[in-house]
């Protein structure tokens, strides 16, 4: 999926019909983008729609996850921009949020390892900017390496 968002509105949209296409639990998302791209508002509107909700979503930036739970489902928002090193994710219980019907968020995934369970359903989105005002948004399922 390509999309050319010209607000945070419509950034904020088009997480939100991406949610609804998630058709696999566990699923990792990945965003990658730089800083100011719009992935906070991605996840906003993804996070919303997860909870059938307006609501106050802002990014873990310093406790690096926010936790949502719906029924017997959670979303675990991630945020690594400030992550150090890997060994904080083992902290966080990264590797215990795929067991269940979750969806794992992660903003700056780019930090992230890339060999992730065989039972997981992985996307990875993409937010370039274009102009002050234009973001590209492509999502496309993540092929990992055997």
């Amino acid at each position: 999926m390509n999309k050319i968002s010209k607000n945070p509105d419509e950034t904020q949209k088009c997480g939100a019909v991406f949610y609804r296409s998630i058709k696999k639990w566990p699923s990792l998302i990945l965003l990658k983008g730089p800083l100011g791209a719009g992935k906070t508002q991605f996840a906003r509107g993804f996070i919303q729609s997860f909870l059938k909700k307006k609501t106050v979503v802002t990014s873990p930036s310093y406790s690096l996850v926010n936790a949502y739970k719906v029924g017997r489902k959670s979303l675990y928002h991630i945020d690594l921009y400030r992550l150090q090193s890997t060994d904080d994710l083992e902290s966080v219980g990264l590797w215990d949020f795929f067991d269940g019907p979750n969806i794992i968020l992660v903003e700056w995934a780019e930090k992230l390892p890339a060999l992730w369970p065989q039972n997981v359903s992985i996307f990875e989105v993409t937010i370039e900017l274009k102009s002050e005002n234009e973001r590209a948004i492509t999502i496309q399922p993540f092929l990992q390496s055997t």
